[in-house]
């Protein structure tokens, strides 16, 4: 279960950014967007799993409660993830751009 459960964190989070990049929506949004997706899920399925109203089921909370173990910790590697490829992208083109920094007119 673990291992599937890691695909799908992983896979949503990423998907999201991805998704969000494709949108060219700004930076901070594709970031927001990756880990909401990611992160989100495990706290509902844990609620509707043990609601009393809904499933009423503990044994059906044990793949989200499973989920939710390593999601934050995904979630920090997944910011670390795109925030290196930011600041790498940022060097490579430092020292193209005419003074070093994006968005600056030559002189």
């Amino acid at each position: 279960m673990l291992p599937w459960a890691l695909v799908l964190n992983l896979g949503s989070m990423f998907g999201g950014w991805g998704i969000a990049k494709m949108l060219r929506l700004s930076r901070p949004k594709q970031v927001t967007i990756g880990l909401e997706v990611g992160l989100q899920n495990s706290g509902l399925a844990i609620a509707v799993a043990t609601s009393e109203t809904l499933l009423n089921n503990s044994e059906l909370a044990t793949p989200a409660a499973t989920y939710a173990l390593f999601s934050f910790f995904t979630a920090i590697a997944f910011g670390l993830s795109v925030n290196r490829r930011e600041v790498q992208l940022k060097q490579i083109l430092g020292g193209i751009l005419p003074g070093g920094k994006k968005g600056e007119s030559p002189s």
